[in-house]
């Protein structure tokens, strides 16, 4: 046989559900990680992003401002505006190299400071030029001045109030081809006269920023992949190329037009992932080891009780418990659970059937003892008869004694009939009433009785032989000590579902001492369960207590007794009890 069974189911039960709730939380601690992983990579692209646009928009700004102020330069606007309305189609700055140097020299703060200006050109539409920073070529001059880049520039400006537009070259134009480089913005403003907003330009002041410059600002951002765009167009890209995979994209707006967007990779996304769950695969095992040895040992001492427990039943002399252990050997699954439930079954069935046959020994206990009691008035009653009879006899008055014979006759035969435990009310009566006869066939006048019996009282069921022994009792206890004439009432009636028997007399009445002690004798049945009771009735005992005993035994705590003297003499018993009982 298996043995603990109950222990293992419990054991496997619990790590069932240990390994479940671990896989769910492994899994939900998965994903939440993963997530708060990848969100935390995307915070960090998106700062990445906005530090970027952040440096391109302080270039762009830092070289539209050089625009800004060397187009308000005096000596600059002045030198375009004599220029303006000179005719002589020449490049001035060839010929007169002081105001070149001396405007070259305004130039060379801004070209310094900020290292990523390209070049810084001031021209118009008259054929002058002049250009700091990177060198230029005359023939390449003309070109431009020509081209339709230059005219799209005029366009731009002549009649309309714009301050200034953006545009980008990926080869030098200025140089050509001999000059490698690796392309440029450009920013363009116009030269007015301040006081009147809407002429058409004086000049142009061209600032031009290296991406090669912007690139190097950007040098912190060498591992993620940028690209900037102008008006959705791309201009550059730092050069670097990313693989898809693990790769995430953000895309932020600059100022004037631009835009920028970032790539990075994580590429150390899946290993960290790998590390980490790994890591926590392994704390969850240990703690899920942990958890099951300190399940079996709990589950061992808290089942250690129901094993014993099982095990004395098993070792039980029950003839059913072996029978049950076999079953559950030869089926291969045991369950101390389930095998002691059939044996507390079996005992419960075993205990049903063992207190079954005590009620019923009991019950034919109480019908002999109910019998016997039924029967102790044969004795007394044949001899207080016989008594009359004989003294009838002395007297010569044959008909009395016929009567008397008769009457102790219909007496002898309801008593001796055991086959009825309960008569009617007025079987009761009858059987009084032919007693009394006998009484007043001694006593003649000197003995009285009164019969009162209400029409549905007389049908109702009550115990056998209860009210003959009290109007004895009446007349040993009572009457015999009074004087002459002796009468007696009996009242039968119903009220409020019970039945009641009133039995009066008007003998010398019941004592306080007598009263007293039957009333305790009464109170102390009460108190009695069936056994007790059956030993507190004796053959031949006190009637009164007797009649009592077996009234309680039918009708409990519904039964109604009293007894008190009258006020003009005499005793009154009051018996009754449920009529449906």
């Amino acid at each position: 046989m298996k043995k603990r069974g109950i222990q293992k189911k419990i054991l496997i039960t619990n790590i069932m559900a240990i390994v479940i709730m671990t896989v769910l939380m492994f899994v939900a601690f998965t994903v939440y990680y993963v997530f708060e992983h990848h969100r935390q990579f995307n915070e960090t692209t998106t700062h990445k992003t906005e530090t970027a646009g952040a440096v391109i928009n302080q270039i762009t700004n830092i070289a539209d401002n050089t625009g800004i102020q060397l187009g308000n330069n005096p000596y600059i606007k002045e030198m375009l505006t004599e220029l303006y309305f000179d005719d002589n189609p020449s490049n001035f700055f060839l010929d007169e190299h002081v105001e070149e140097n001396t405007i070259i020299q305004y130039l060379l703060p801004f070209l310094i400071k900020q290292d990523m200006i390209y070049r810084i050109c001031i021209y118009n539409n008259r054929g002058d030029f002049l250009a700091g920073g990177t060198s230029v070529l005359s023939g390449k001059v003309n070109t431009f001045l020509q081209s339709s880049d230059f005219k799209h520039i005029e366009e731009m400006f002549y009649n309309t109030p714009a301050t200034r537009i953006y545009a980008y070259s990926s080869n030098d134009a200025l140089q050509g081809n001999r000059h490698k480089t690796s392309g440029y913005i450009r920013i363009i403003r116009p030269i007015r006269d301040t006081n009147v907003i809407h002429v058409n330009p004086m000049g142009y002041i061209e600032v031009q920023i290296s991406t090669a410059g912007i690139l190097n600002q950007l040098t912190e951002f060498d591992s993620e992949e940028i690209t900037v765009y102008l008006n959705k167009q791309k201009l550059f890209a730092n050069g670097t190329t990313l693989p898809e995979r693990n790769t995430y994209k953000e895309t932020t707006e600059l100022n004037n037009g631009f835009s920028l967007t970032l790539k990075s990779h994580n590429s150390d996304e899946n290993r960290v992932v790998f590390f980490t769950m790994g890591f926590l695969l392994l704390l969850l095992s240990f703690l899920v080891f942990s958890l099951i040895t300190i399940q079996r040992r709990a589950i061992l001492k808290i089942t250690a009780p129901l094993i014993s427990l099982f095990t004395k039943v098993q070792e039980a002399s029950w003839d059913e418990v072996p029978k049950i252990a076999g079953i559950a050997a030869e089926d291969g699954d045991f369950d101390e659970i389930y095998e002691l439930q059939k044996s507390f079954d079996y005992m419960l069935e075993s205990l049903k059937d063992t207190m079954e046959k005590n009620v019923m020994m009991r019950t034919e206990k109480i019908n002999a003892q109910m019998l016997a009691l039924q029967a102790q008035v044969d004795p007394h009653f044949i001899h207080n008869t016989l008594t009359i009879i004989g003294a009838l006899a002395e007297e010569g008055d044959g008909e009395k004694v016929k009567e008397s014979c008769q009457r102790l006759s219909d007496m002898i035969r309801y008593n001796s009939d055991y086959s009825m435990q309960k008569v009617k009310i007025s079987q009761e009566i009858e059987n009084t009433r032919a007693y009394m006869e006998l009484l007043k066939i001694r006593y003649e006048e000197a003995f009285q009785y009164e019969i009162r019996v209400q029409a549905l009282a007389g049908v109702v069921q009550v115990p056998k032989f209860i009210l003959q022994p009290i109007v004895e009792n009446a007349l040993k206890h009572s009457l015999k000590q009074a004087e002459y004439p002796w009468i007696i009432s009996i009242d039968a009636y119903c009220q409020d579902k019970k039945w009641y028997l009133k039995i009066t007399d008007n003998g010398v009445g019941i004592t306080k001492e007598a009263k007293k002690e039957v009333l305790e004798r009464f109170h102390e049945l009460q108190k009695l369960v069936a056994d007790h009771l059956l030993k507190s009735m004796k053959i031949g005992g006190f009637s009164l207590i007797n009649t009592l005993t077996r009234m309680y035994i039918y009708y409990g705590n519904e039964m109604e007794f009293q007894i008190d003297k009258n006020e003009n003499g005499g005793t009154t018993v009051i018996l009754g009890g449920k009529t449906d009982a």
